[in-house]
């Protein structure tokens, strides 16, 4: 079992952490520029964020030397609330770019 805690954290801090920290700095593939502010990215790059936090706080405290009992209690309310904060992110970054086209779309 710790040897799969391990691979989750180094999977996931290979994958989410540079492309969280690199979107919050502003950076993006050519075709996200084109369809998105830099906000938006910026948004997007913190949810990612979020999320890995909310990713490492499973393995992270079954690799302390808490009780599992003490870490499920732990885990209970944070992990959801952190998820449902990324995911409100992503949407009201969507909303954003999807009103910001439709609004440059309109003849004034």
């Amino acid at each position: 079992m710790t040897l799969y805690l391990w691979c989750w954290i180094a999977l996931c801090t290979v994958t989410a952490l540079p492309f969280g920290i690199a979107a919050l700095c502003g950076w993006a593939p050519q075709r996200t520029r084109r369809r998105s502010s830099q906000a938006c990215t910026r948004v997007r790059g913190l949810s990612l964020l979020i999320l890995y936090v909310a990713a490492m706080l499973h393995p992270v405290l079954r690799l302390s030397e808490a009780s599992p009992e003490d870490a499920d209690f732990l885990l209970s309310a944070p992990v959801p609330a952190l998820i449902f904060l990324a995911l409100g992110l992503q949407g009201g970054a969507g909303l954003h770019d999807w009103f910001s086209r439709r609004q440059a779309a309109r003849p004034h």
